[in-house]
């Protein structure tokens, strides 16, 4: 079967609708046409296609582009396993290839010519929603004689057209230099160690719902603001691949800079894994990479009452500093989420790691988000231990949260060595 193209989903564009090209469709409209699509034998006859495109369709009007990625599409829509090749097994992109070639027989019908159009551009998995040009309407430039000879007239002189181009290569040349004299941001010196080492880089994940409490999650008769965190998390519509996400915007970053990365779950990754090749470690208690590759150092998570009460401990302290939260408590009157950020050198594994875990997964997902982000990333070393450069680093985040969702960050705690 023939393979499409493989690439991350871009901004969906606005339908071109007369007299604006740029109005934004109605997502009703959108829903219906999808509907009508759906019904046609093209797609009627075929689970698999009509699945990927109603997923495709909804997540594109929701702005869930983050779900529009190869590995989640074909975790939530094709049922593979999240830690699955997606080099090796072109799954996805055989089956998006198939939605297109059937998108397109729809719409060669004459019957849809002036229907609402539903594509899937190459490189993408994010949907473009759109009515067809009247192109004959379309106004046709026309030059009358005199006008073209009084353009050429005011052509300039080609000298002036060389001698601005010359102006514009020392100018670039000149702002090329001053670059290469402007110290390195504070995102590329902290994965630098990770970026310079040898080896493709393993991303570990726990499980597809790692990083929450356990606890009253899905509870029946809690609704509204009655729901506790943890049912708060749990009804989020990303929850199952939550920490997926994080990987894969960790893959995205690394192949940025030209570093190769294989998302694997903690389960099946053994210690000779990780002894020739840096690693990130997502989540925390339920990674068990994340607490056997942190066992001694002075940040530790730690977990009581069942599970329903997690924090992050200081273990060098007389009193035993901790930041913690409970995911029993209201979620509207949780007022802190909190991360442990860690960067070190393994004496077992001889390799760089990188540890980004929360006490819930919306702490992960937080901290992802600021590795990932240069300015957020210059905004928080600023709060980095001197010299923390060349050096181990731990850094506990504290997000301020309001409604269940995360606000502004600072760094509580931070250690160097």
């Amino acid at each position: 079967m023939e393979s499409g193209h493989q690439g991350e989903p871009g901004q969906a564009k606005g339908a071109q609708t007369p007299p604006n090209a740029h109005t934004a469709p109605d997502p009703t409209a959108v829903r219906e046409q999808c509907e009508r699509i759906l019904a046609d034998p093209l797609f009627r006859n075929s689970r698999r296609s009509s699945d990927l495109l109603r997923y495709i369709v909804e997540k594109t009007l929701n702005g869930e582009h983050e779900c529009l990625k190869e590995r989640i599409i074909g975790i939530e829509v094709l049922g593979r396993s999240p830690d699955y090749d997606v080099n090796q097994a072109a799954t996805v992109r055989s089956a998006i290839t198939v939605v297109r070639k059937r998108l397109d027989s729809y719409f060669e019908d004459p019957a849809h010519h002036r229907e609402l159009r539903i594509d899937i551009p190459a490189g993408s998995y994010v949907a473009e929603f759109s009515l067809p040009k009247n192109r004959s309407q379309e106004p046709v430039e026309t030059v009358a004689p005199e006008q073209d000879r009084s353009e050429k007239r005011k052509r300039p002189h080609l000298r002036y057209i060389y001698m601005g181009a010359s102006i514009i290569v020392v100018l670039l040349a000149a702002s090329w230099g001053f670059q290469q004299l402007k110290p390195s941001a504070a995102i590329d010196r902290f994965w630098a160690p990770v970026v310079n080492s040898q080896g493709t880089v393993l991303i570990s994940i726990g499980n597809p719902v790692s990083g929450t409490p356990s606890g009253p999650e899905g509870t029946p008769g809690a609704t509204g603001g009655d729901l506790s965190l943890g049912q708060f998390i749990a009804q989020q519509s990303d929850y199952p691949v939550a920490e997926l996400r994080a990987a894969n915007a960790i893959e995205s970053f690394l192949a940025q800079h030209r570093r190769q990365s294989v998302i694997r779950l903690a389960q099946t990754t053994v210690l000779s894994d990780l002894r020739g090749t840096p690693a990130v470690i997502l989540g925390s208690l339920l990674n068990q990479w994340a607490v056997h590759l942190g066992s001694g150092l002075r940040f530790q998570f730690r977990e009581g009452d069942n599970g329903l009460r997690r924090w992050i401990e200081d273990t060098s302290a007389s009193e035993k500093q901790a930041w913690a939260i409970k995911s029993d408590s209201p979620y509207k009157q949780v007022q802190s989420e909190y991360a442990l950020i860690t960067r070190a050198m393994n004496p077992t594994t001889e390799q760089w790691w990188v540890g980004i875990g929360g006490t819930t997964v919306l702490g992960t997902l937080g901290a992802q988000q600021i590795l990932t982000d240069p300015n957020a990333m210059t905004i928080l070393s600023a709060q980095f231990p001197r010299g923390w450069e060349q050096k181990n680093l731990q850094v506990v985040v504290e997000f301020k949260m309001v409604d269940g969702g995360l606000g502004a960050s600072h760094v509580v705690a931070a250690y160097s060595w």
